[in-house]
């Protein structure tokens, strides 16, 4: 399947592979992310729907890994803070929020900006 994809979402998913390697995703945890079924659903204009919003959501958290990897600097920091609940988040951690909206990762890179500066 990656062989027929095209340059630049071949070049994403090598990222978002090294991504889920680094952050030790569990397949559960990769399927939330990524926003669920993916590219689940019936052939055309659904179908084409669920594949952009999944590779949005996947290039999002390429760009937030790339930011936790600056503040944080340290894999093992990383996987803890990802897995750590947080009042701040509803006594939830930071999976768990991003996986349930889009717009929780757009948070997240923005927080993670604030910080870098």
């Amino acid at each position: 399947m990656v062989d027929n994809c095209p340059p630049r979402l071949k070049a994403s998913l090598a990222c978002w592979e090294n991504v889920r390697e680094h952050w030790e995703l569990s397949a559960i945890e990769e399927a939330d992310l990524l926003g669920g079924g993916g590219l689940a659903g019936p052939a055309g204009e659904a179908a084409s729907w669920c594949a952009f919003r999944l590779e949005r959501r996947m290039q999002l958290l390429i760009e937030l890994a790339v930011g936790l990897d600056a503040l944080l600097g340290d894999e093992a920091r990383i996987q803890a803070w990802l897995r750590r609940s947080s009042r701040a988040m509803g006594g939830q951690c930071p999976i768990q929020v991003m996986s349930s909206s889009e717009t929780w990762i757009c948070g997240m890179l923005r927080a993670v900006a604030v910080f870098e500066t």
